[in-house]
């Protein structure tokens, strides 16, 4: 079954430096999630490691705008306009804006093993 969010119905979500603006959620084992995000830069005294999350589902990001970077616990990943990254299961992650005037922002999707079968 479509499951549609319309933007009137969606509520922004803000955690940390990120403002979910649109999101499609469904819990269990058949969990889909979707949404346009933006990110901004830490604030004084935050490093990554604090707004690190991970997801028991793989992520995909695509960037519509604004330049930043995709931090991981061993890595760090530039982002710009066009491109895509993914981030496995489990793996701990935190998408940083480059800029406070202009944010990074870009369409997700996270889909569960179950759901994509």
């Amino acid at each position: 079954m479509a499951t549609k969010v319309s933007a009137q119905e969606a509520q922004p979500d803000v955690v940390g430096n990120a403002t979910v603006q649109r999101y499609i959620r469904r819990s269990g084992p058949n969990g889909i999630g979707a949404g346009v995000s933006s990110f901004g830069p830490l604030g004084p005294g935050v490093e990554a490691r604090h707004l690190w999350e991970a997801h028991d589902v793989p992520e995909i990001h695509y960037v519509i705008r604004g330049h930043g970077v995709l931090v991981e616990e061993d890595e760090e990943v530039p982002l710009q306009p066009g491109d895509i990254v993914a981030t496995p299961p489990g793996r701990r992650h935190v998408l940083i804006g480059d800029s406070a005037s202009e944010p990074l922002v870009t369409v997700y999707v996270a889909v569960s093993r179950q759901a994509q079968a």
